[in-house]
């Protein structure tokens, strides 16, 4: 999937929104999704990783594409945020110490081998 700047930084947004709204608002962000994209709204597996000063401090993501790649961003960020069973849920003096990192993740594709080493060789 190839992504516009803008799109790129419309991801960056939703993810952002999706981690402070409950901390700065007190409820959850909800995406207008008329205004998005059709990429936006196009059905993606993603990753949202939170690090804090380079530090892990949450990650979550879907391996299959199953809801729109705005909803699946905005899912995944919260979830880093406060469900990652890793870490305790973000406190609101953290919001300006995370740095979020979003992957798309491409569709699955087998990959034939005749034993270890050649999978290996093929992984990337």
């Amino acid at each position: 999937m190839k992504l516009t700047v803008n799109e790129k930084d419309t991801l960056k947004i939703i993810a952002k929104r999706a981690i402070e709204y409950p901390l700065v608002k007190g409820f959850n962000y909800s995406i207008d999704t008329t205004l998005l994209t059709a990429n936006l709204k196009e059905k993606a597996a993603t990753f949202v990783t939170l690090h804090k000063h380079e530090e892990l401090r949450g990650c979550i993501g879907t391996l299959t594409a199953i809801n729109p790649l705005a909803e699946d961003v905005a899912k995944n960020a919260y979830m880093a945020a406060y469900k990652d069973d890793r870490f305790y849920a973000l406190k609101a003096n953290e919001l300006n110490d995370i740095n979020i990192e979003i992957s798309i993740l491409s569709h699955p594709e087998k990959i034939s081998f005749e034993d270890e080493q050649d999978l290996i060789s093929k992984l990337t």
